[in-house]
């Protein structure tokens, strides 16, 4: 697929992969969905043109903790090449790759010399671009290593492409690479680039896709799909699965404690840190100041000013909305969680659960009895909490958003979103029509609404 509006990152590539011993490298940094990896696979394809041997390495969550996991993965090609390294080399090298019977930690400094040679020698005979993406990923000593050979290939016929996410930190940072920043694309390129993979797209729905896609590649390819299935114009874009993916894994990284407070920043549709932190209190059962939202701002998720809240990206309100953790039904009806129905955090905090039995229709909302809390939990006829009323504050209100699983320093039964508190009110309340206070719609805008309309 043609690139849109990188042209002046393709000419620094094709500088780097022309000229191989000129500089160190190159490191790409950038948002999630950026273009980052199709950058890479351009470079890659134009250093086989020019005849240069790339090796790829890259760096994956679940093997972080594993030392030397990405460097394994880099040098395994070479691994006949091992034999002449230096004995001291080779007996480090062979250790930290596992490839003896060698006991101990092996010397990092022996075995980033180790790969230097390694690569050096083998470049000898065909250039090399070495490519490491998403090195925020990579385990701490295959990152060290790396840094450390691309400080010292300044006159050696190897390259180094790295990829980094915006926000994170890595060794490679301050190892000399030319760092080459990523942004959105512009509005020009964005709408060519959205008529060349959805050209039948309606035009409300094209406005809307380059509205919440905000320039991100990614999000121009895969909003057409999402929203090629909506019968309403007006509701809400889904998120594909990739899309949720790479715009929520920031999020997950964070302390328990943040992460709650910026769920409830997402499920809000206001942006008032006061009323945020309010709700954050509520939900966690403890004071809370704005020092909570800090992990987020330095993950590059948010941004704090004036006191107010802003999304960095408006596809990650709704990819951390979205990615909400499935509520414990089994916690809050007393039924084992396999016998639960399917419930899930929506867009609002709403809860939407289909009966467990696909024949089993639900009475008309006229006829429903009010059994809970009416904003962002499900309706659950064995709930035993508290219920907010007109008067409760709206940050209770909106902590009630929040899925009961999420992190709470609240003891159990006893917080305010607890979903075994003592029963406070009438197991058999009027047969009235309750105030409103609340929403279930699942619309954020219809309950912000609602919320500000109650608040106390």
């Amino acid at each position: 697929m043609r690139m849109f509006g990188r042209d002046t990152e393709l000419k620094d590539l094709a500088a780097l992969v022309d000229g191989p011993g000129d500089r160190s490298g190159i490191l790409i940094e950038g948002e999630p969905g950026i273009g980052k990896s199709a950058l890479v696979d351009e470079a890659v394809a134009a250093a086989a043109i020019a005849g240069l041997r790339a090796l790829r390495t890259a760096g994956a969550e679940t093997e972080h903790g594993l030392a030397y996991a990405g460097l394994q993965r880099l040098l395994y090609p070479l691994r006949r090449g091992f034999d002449a390294l230096p004995a001291r080399q080779f007996d480090a090298l062979s250790a930290a790759l596992g490839t003896s019977e060698t006991d101990g930690e092996p010397s990092l400094h022996l075995v980033a010399l180790a790969a230097l040679t390694l690569l050096s020698d083998t470049a000898a005979e065909r250039p090399l671009l070495v490519v490491a993406e998403d090195v925020h990923w990579l385990d701490p000593a295959s990152a060290e290593v790396l840094a450390f050979v691309a400080r010292r290939i300044d006159s050696e016929p190897v390259a180094v492409l790295a990829t980094l996410r915006a926000g994170t930190s890595s060794p490679l940072r301050a190892a000399g690479l030319t760092l080459l920043p990523l942004g959105p694309l512009s509005d020009d390129d964005a709408a060519a680039l959205l008529g060349s993979v959805a050209r039948d797209l309606p035009d409300p729905v094209r406005r809307r896709v380059l509205a919440e896609a905000h320039g991100n590649p990614l999000a121009l390819t895969e909003l057409p799909t999402a929203a090629a299935d909506l019968t309403d114009p007006t509701s809400t874009l889904p998120l594909t699965e990739r899309l949720e993916r790479a715009f929520s894994a920031r999020g997950a990284a964070l302390p328990g404690r943040t992460r709650a407070a910026l769920l409830v920043a997402a499920l809000d549709d206001g942006d008032s840190i006061i009323e945020i932190l309010s709700a954050a209190k509520v939900l966690l059962g403890s004071e809370v100041d704005a020092e909570i939202l800090e992990p987020a701002v330095t993950a590059r998720l948010i941004d704090i000013d004036a006191g107010t809240v802003t999304f960095r990206h408006p596809l990650i309100r709704s990819a951390l909305a979205s990615a909400a953790p499935p509520v414990n039904a089994g916690a809050r009806t007393g039924r084992s969680p396999d016998r639960s129905p399917t419930s899930r955090i929506g867009r609002c905090g709403t809860v939407r659960r289909e009966p467990t039995e696909p024949t089993k229709r639900w009475p008309p909302r006229s006829r429903r009895r009010p059994s809970g809390p009416s904003i962002g939990v499900a309706r659950s006829p064995r709930w035993n909490g508290p219920r907010p009323s007109a008067t409760t504050p709206r940050g209770a209100r909106i902590a009630c958003c929040a899925p009961p699983n999420w992190p709470s320093t609240t003891a159990a039964g006893t917080g305010p979103n607890s979903w075994s508190a003592p029963r406070t009110h009438s197991p058999s309340p009027p047969r009235r029509t309750p105030p409103r206070t609340g929403c279930s719609a699942g619309s954020r805008t219809e309950c912000a609404k609602v919320l500000r309309v109650s608040a106390s």
